[in-house]
C-alpha cells in the first residue's frame, strides 16, 4: 500500500551566514517599546532600514523565502512587507496567534534561547482523536504540535496562517520577524 502525507505543511529553516548578530542586537535594542515589564517589541513600520545592520538580514530572508516559495511551488516573489524585533517574551508572541495579510513569516534568531517556539498543528482536531498513549512515535502523520528550540544565526519561515507561539517563560530572548507578501 502506497502512503504518503495528504496535507502537507512546510516550515524552512536554515543557519545563516555573514550576519553580523551583535550589530543587529545592538540596533534593533534602539526601537524597543517596553510595555510589558521586561519584555519589549518595536513597531512594524519603523524598523526596517536596508543600510543598517538589518539590510543583509532582509537580503536573506527574501531569498530563502522566495526559495521556500518556489519550492512549494507558487507563482509570484515575496518581499517583505513590515519587519521587527521582540525582546524577552511580550505578550504579543506568548499567546497562539497567526499573522493576517501575509503569505510567509521569517524569523530569525541573532542569539541562542532556551524558550521554544511551538506551532499547532492546522489538523487541531487529530488532538481529540488520538490519544497520546496510543502514539509509538511523532511524525507528519500524528503530531498535534511542533517545537523548535532556536539557536544562534537559526532562520525559520512557515506559512502566516500557521498558529504559533512561545512561552512565557523569564528568558532573554531576541528574534526579528519578516511578514513576507507575494508581489504579482
Amino acid at each position: 500500500m502506497n502512503v504518503f502525507p495528504m496535507f502537507a505543511t512546510p516550515l524552512g529553516w536554515t543557519m545563516l551566514e555573514g550576519i553580523d548578530d551583535d550589530a543587529l542586537i545592538e540596533y534593533s535594542k534602539k526601537f524597543l517599546i517596553y510595555d510589558d515589564g521586561e519584555a519589549a517589541h518595536s513597531l512594524r513600520g519603523e524598523y526596517i532600514d536596508v543600510s543598517s545592520p538589518l539590510g543583509p538580514l532582509a537580503a536573506q530572508v527574501v531569498e530563502c523565502a522566495n526559495y521556500m516559495h518556489k519550492k512549494t511551488e507558487l507563482k509570484g516573489q515575496l518581499e517583505i512587507r513590515y519587519a521587527w524585533c521582540n525582546y524577552s517574551n511580550h505578550k504579543d508572541i506568548t499567546k497562539p496567534h497567526t499573522h493576517v495579510g501575509c503569505h510567509l513569516v521569517a524569523i530569525y534568531y541573532p542569539q541562542a534561547s532556551d524558550v521554544e517556539i511551538t506551532f499547532i498543528n492546522p489538523l487541531s482536531c487529530m488532538e481529540n482523536l488520538i490519544a497520546p498513549d496510543l502514539i509509538e512515535s511523532y511524525n507528519e502523520y500524528n503530531q498535534p504540535q511542533k517545537w523548535v528550540r532556536p539557536e544562534k544565526g537559526m532562520l525559520l519561515i512557515h506559512p502566516a496562517w500557521v498558529t504559533h507561539y512561545v512561552r512565557s517563560t523569564p528568558s532573554e530572548r531576541m528574534s526579528i520577524a519578516f511578514d513576507l507578501t507575494i508581489s504579482k
